[in-house]
């Protein structure tokens, strides 16, 4: 499958697709993402997911609201929906606000921080003919 939106991506992680094809703009988000997590101790990773996986559970368990009340900007939104770096201050510490709002934006698309999770452990970015991919460990 191609994932072309970070969307798309946590649904191909969600589904267990071995194979994803990765954008330009997504390879160096998810590149990056896997560059900062693959030098965490334990303690770090747990620290960065906990903060993550609040903001995820936050943001999924928001009551439904009307286009004028619900937050704006995208994924962004989600930190500032959920108390802005309140929550997701031990994940920003860690990775950067960057990475933090990729892998809660990831988490928000995939249904919850299970995802964040198995594009850690068990997927790798390979370049093919030019075109770079997640392939499963």
């Amino acid at each position: 499958m191609k994932a072309t939106t970070i969307k798309e991506l946590g649904k191909g992680i969600k589904n267990g697709e071995s194979s994803i094809e990765l954008t330009i703009d997504l390879k160096n988000k998810v590149f990056k993402f896997k560059k900062k997590t693959q030098i965490l101790g334990p303690v770090a990773w747990a620290t960065a997911i906990a903060s993550i996986a609040t903001a995820i559970g936050l943001y999924l368990s928001a009551p439904v609201t009307t286009a004028a009340t619900a937050p704006v900007g995208g994924v962004g939104g989600a930190i500032s929906f959920t108390g802005g770096t309140v929550f997701a201050a031990g994940a920003i510490t860690i990775l950067g606000v960057s990475t933090t709002t990729f892998a809660i934006g990831l988490g928000i698309a995939a249904g919850g921080v299970g995802a964040i999770t198995i594009l850690y452990k068990d997927y790798d970015i390979v370049e093919k003919h030019g075109s770079y991919y997640l392939e499963k460990k």
